[in-house]
């Protein structure tokens, strides 16, 4: 499901997000949503997720996708 792009893959890994209840599978939807550059979704779970560990994984990639659009 990571490699799908377009229309309703990243709502589908926010989906998936939700119902899962593995910290590594939703570190790996992190991680995939920073690369595509998903900056509202990462603020939303930077800032909502009841895990201290995947908010501050969201607010990770945030900064490193900042720092990648600045950079250039």
């Amino acid at each position: 499901m990571t490699e799908l792009e377009g229309d309703g893959s990243t709502a589908a890994l926010l989906i998936l997000y939700k119902r899962s209840n593995d910290v590594r599978t939703k570190n790996l939807i992190i991680e995939n949503l920073g690369e595509r550059r998903e900056f509202e979704s990462l603020c939303r779970l930077a800032k909502e997720d009841p895990s201290p560990e995947l908010r501050q994984a969201a607010q990770n990639q945030l900064e490193l996708k900042k720092s990648d659009t600045t950079d250039r």
